[in-house]
């Protein structure tokens, strides 16, 4: 016969005894940042139940850039969908679209020159395996023939939750992945403009953003398409996470500097566990809010209370729900 009884759960219990709850990208801008002094950065901080969760605030400029995007800008952003697609296609399918022509189309990244002469190998079948063939949300198997055929989606998206510590501070993260190689590591896909590439600002600003998105949770190589004006894909570059710190230091006229990026987070996230504090009576939706800022003129981070609700970036569900004790059913 079985019983049920009741436990409590603390919110640190819920979120794997962590400090720090975020999206990976979030902490990508927060590496960049110092570098970049380009926009303003502000983030949306919260403790609840001794976690603390971030998230970015969406600044009026940042929002009318995301909406005013250029058709170009646009396009080139889908040639990186595009690569992924066929990235993760069979060998044998990929070939068929050069030869069938199915990928001259304008909307599409297109291939250079004809099969026997193209700098391009088609990967092996199997080698990539699209990330979001593993956990598809009808649960049904996906198969090769699936992804070959299938037609390139800009809203989907699979995530990878790892733990990590910078510091004393440690972090459940979240970011978007790709693929997944032969060896069972994930792989970053990237694409980039070939006149771009040869830029001081691509090996300083570029480079500095694509090591800290996969150095911080775990990828270990970036394969790059290197694509003309017209999306046109060129050429494929390997780059191994590990080693672009170091080129970069080679190449650029000012390199950056990954070590002292990454003890300014540091030294920030050590700031917000001292300092954010949580509603005294465990009430979730009254925990105090505040704002991180990067300071452009000074390069330095502010932290300050904020009472503003345009802030408010936990929905109340959440936030009531994880700043009490949960029960959760067990069974004897």
């Amino acid at each position: 016969s079985t019983s049920t009884s009741t436990s409590t759960a603390s919110a640190k219990e819920l979120f794997l005894g962590k400090d720090v709850v975020c999206w990976r990208g979030l902490l990508t801008k927060l590496l960049v940042c110092p570098y970049e002094r380009k926009n303003a950065l502000h983030v949306c901080v919260t403790r609840i139940g001794g976690v603390i969760f971030m998230m970015e605030f969406e600044s009026d400029h940042r929002l009318h850039q995301r909406l005013d995007m250029s058709e170009k800008h646009e396009r080139s952003c889908y040639a990186g969908f595009r690569f992924e697609s066929y990235c993760t296609k069979s060998q044998q399918h990929a070939n068929d679209e050069v030869d069938e022509g199915k990928i001259d189309e304008l909307s599409n990244i297109t291939h250079n020159g004809n099969k026997t002469n193209d700098p391009i190998k088609p990967f092996p079948k199997h080698v990539l395996i699209a990330c979001g063939a593993l956990a598809h949300e009808d649960n049904r198997d996906i198969s090769q023939n699936d992804l070959d055929h299938a037609v390139v989606n800009t809203n989907e998206g699979y995530c990878s939750v790892v733990t990590t510590k910078l510091g004393n501070t440690s972090m459940l993260l979240s970011g978007e992945v790709d693929c997944i190689g032969d060896d069972g590591n994930y792989i970053e896909l990237k694409t980039v403009n070939v006149t771009t590439m040869s830029r001081q600002n691509f090996k300083r600003f570029n480079l500095l953003k694509w090591w800290s998105q996969s150095f911080l949770i775990g990828i270990p190589r970036i394969i790059v398409g290197v694509r003309s004006n017209e999306n046109i894909l060129l050429e494929r570059k390997d780059l191994s996470v590990s080693s672009i710190p170091r080129e970069a230091k080679k190449e650029c006229d000012r390199p950056w500097d990954a070590c002292w990026s990454m003890s300014i987070l540091e030294r920030l996230l050590s700031l917000l566990r001292h300092n954010v504090e949580e509603d005294e009576n465990n009430n979730g939706e009254q925990s105090p809010l505040y704002l991180v800022s990067h300071n452009i003129d000074t390069n330095s981070f502010e932290l300050r209370r904020t009472f503003d609700p345009k802030h408010k970036f936990l929905p109340a569900w959440f936030c009531n729900y994880i700043g009490k004790p949960s029960h959760f059913a067990q069974r004897d």
